[in-house]
């Protein structure tokens, strides 16, 4: 409620929560769905939840990082692979999910964001956040020049209670 309700008083025109994959259960993340549903106004002030997912070479934890990756407009707190091509698979099988790309290049850059397939339809947006935008460029080239058809995104990826308040944002053109 106090992200949405903070939100709204910014006069903001739409809210998307997006934790830890790993740091949530199923029920907390039922319960911001329930809690972005109340909130939502059509129109007005649109809100939704999603979730941020660590991606490694390997087993989770045990390999180097691939990167960090948004998953949004999901249903359901989804079981998610931890690796790459794995995490395109399984966001390709989510028909209301969208794939971002987390500030780059921090952790990581995907290696080198090698093109998937399975990721074609489903991985849209690269987040501009997390340090001068001119460093990422680069890797949101190279992104495309792989083959991936993605747009840049401003999101606070905030890690406080001032939702909205960072003058860095994410525009929609609808």
């Amino acid at each position: 409620n106090e992200a949405f309700d903070h939100a709204s008083k910014q006069q903001m025109d739409f809210l998307w929560l997006s934790d830890h994959h790993n740091s949530i259960t199923p029920a907390e993340y039922d319960g911001c769905v329930a809690t972005a549903n109340k909130h939502n106004k059509p129109g007005t002030f649109v809100t939704g939840c999603g979730y941020e997912k660590g991606i490694f070479k390997g087993a989770e934890h045990a390999s180097a990082w691939v990167g960090h990756f948004n998953v949004l407009f999901p249903n359901k707190l989804y079981k998610l692979s931890h690796n790459s091509p794995g995490i395109f698979q399984d966001i390709a099988e989510c028909a209301e999910c969208l794939g971002q790309f987390n500030h780059p290049p921090n952790p990581a850059n995907f290696d080198g964001y090698e093109y998937r397939a399975a990721g074609k339809d489903k991985v849209r947006l690269m987040e501009f956040n997390g340090g001068p935008w001119v460093d990422k460029l680069p890797w949101f080239f190279k992104a495309l020049d792989n083959g991936w058809t993605i747009s840049p995104a401003w999101n606070e990826d905030n890690h406080h209670k001032r939702w909205g308040d960072d003058p860095q944002g994410t525009l929609i053109w609808a």
